[in-house]
């Protein structure tokens, strides 16, 4: 398990940060694509269409303020992993992590 000074400093991981930010956009892109089902379909608990679809279009018009806060939500999503677990997961991993990210995001846009 990373330590919290571990997860902090991945925070700046040059290498992380561009994997995020390659899945911030396939992520917003997606959704901008199918609304209704990226990541998964609309439902109780998950944003609406267009709170999505403003999410996305955000993503992919501000990825770069975007990425921080998906990082960081995705390594709080992996906390009992260690940092070698997190530096090496796949791409795929990685993207299932960002695209868990979407709803909680585009419900609370001021974040």
């Amino acid at each position: 398990m990373a330590t919290y000074l571990e997860l902090r400093n991945l925070f700046n991981d040059a290498a992380l940060m561009n994997r995020t930010q390659a899945g911030v956009v396939i992520a917003g892109w997606g959704v901008m694509n199918d609304p209704a089902n990226y990541p998964s379909a609309v439902g109780p608990n998950t944003a609406t269409e267009e709170q999505r679809v403003t999410w996305g279009v955000d993503a992919l018009h501000r990825t770069e303020t975007k990425v921080p806060l998906v990082l960081k939500a995705v390594l709080a999503q992996n906390k009992t992993a260690t940092v070698d677990q997190i530096k090496n997961a796949t791409d795929a991993v990685l993207q299932t992590n960002i695209d868990a990210t979407v709803d909680a995001l585009a419900k609370n846009p001021g974040v």
